[in-house]
């Protein structure tokens, strides 16, 4: 009489493919999952970044950006050279951040041709550094009025 307990070699040997299956698909998951929240994570912080700069853009009198010699001109800043910036408002405090290195904020700021009391404000955010390109951009822009 033979007893038939337990599993044989060829049973075994498909449960574990199954299982090695099951898994693979889990972790593939989880990977594709972290990497959408880094890439989701470097836009946000373009985001804030560009937010930042059209709120400080924004808390000063047009008076007092034409004293700063602003209106008219592009201001640069390079997070993958810190302190590399030919900004006249305050250093931000994001460029000793690891996070923001990879990132490029220009601030564009000129009379709008329509109406000489408003100010166009254009800030764009270039991100995700590829040798000398930014494959990502967030462009916000706005009016300011006198």
């Amino acid at each position: 009489m033979k007893n038939k307990k337990g599993f044989s070699l060829l049973e075994a040997l498909i449960a574990l493919g199954i299982l090695a299956f099951i898994v693979t698909a889990i972790l593939a998951g989880f990977s594709a999952q972290i990497y959408t929240n880094s890439k989701t994570r470097e836009k946000n912080l373009a985001i804030s970044l560009a937010e930042e700069r059209v709120e400080e853009v924004l808390k000063y009198k047009k008076d007092q950006l034409n004293d700063m010699g602003v209106i008219g001109s592009t201001i640069v800043e390079d997070f993958s050279h810190p302190g590399n910036s030919n900004t006249p408002f305050i250093k931000s405090k994001y460029n000793n951040l690891k996070d923001y290195k990879g990132m490029k904020r220009t601030t564009i700021i000129t009379q709008d041709p329509n109406n000489n009391e408003l100010l166009d404000i254009k800030v764009i955010v270039e991100y995700g550094k590829r040798g000398n390109k930014y494959p990502f951009r967030v462009v916000l822009t706005t009016k300011r009025g006198g």
